[in-house]
């Protein structure tokens, strides 16, 4: 799936939650802008003093989550890498309110970081039933998440029954349409056979 769409709407939403692991290896979790997009890539800013510098240098990773107005979900993982200070000059010129927040040449407190690469989902809530779409970018490879339905299925269609999305099709063995599954496991805990297991 092309990405670059979504990626400019969250740039237009602006505010993302991000998330980080710190130093101490606790899970941290902020609100971050993101200030625009080129092609698949991403930039925001942070200062060197918050602790949120001191986590993306550490781990030079981030989990980034947010929601469009139209009921689609989008979260991801990525890799980080800082870029030149140039950027910092662009992402001001066309934010002038930042000049308020770091006037004058105090800006260069300030380090760009680029999300060059990464994985994520795309959910829409808005359809009758949950639809996701996996994707990439940056050449990153994306793992296998979900569950499959095994040549032990016996066709009871417990899994079926029990499956919140109705996304659970008759077949031999049953199939999991995997687009709109949750990934809640309901549908393993309901396999008498245990033939339902993760990818």
């Amino acid at each position: 799936m092309d990405i670059r769409p979504y990626f400019q709407r969250l740039c237009e939403l602006h505010s993302v939650s991000m998330a980080t692991v710190d130093k101490q290896g606790h899970p941290q979790n902020r609100i971050a802008d993101l200030f625009f997009c080129d092609g698949d890539k991403l930039y925001f800013y942070t200062a060197r003093g918050k602790d949120f510098y001191e986590d993306l240098t550490h781990k030079n990773e981030v989990a980034v989550t947010g929601l469009l107005d139209d009921r689609k979900m989008i979260r991801f993982n990525g890799s980080v890498q800082k870029v030149s200070q140039r950027v910092l000059n662009h992402i001001f010129r066309e934010n002038p309110y930042l000049q308020k927040i770091y006037p004058g040449d105090s800006r260069y407190i300030c380090e760009v970081f680029c999300i060059y690469k990464g994985y994520g989902e795309v959910f829409d809530f808005g359809s009758h039933t949950v639809t996701r779409a996996p994707f990439n970018f940056g050449g990153e490879a994306s793992p296998a998440s979900g569950y499959v339905i095994t040549d032990t299925c016996r066709g009871c269609s417990l899994c079926a029954d029990s499956c919140p999305q109705q996304c659970i099709v008759k077949g031999s063995p049953f199939v999991i349409l995997q687009e709109h599954c949750m990934h809640c496991g309901l549908c393993a805990e309901s396999c008498p056979e245990g033939a339902i297991r993760p990818l």
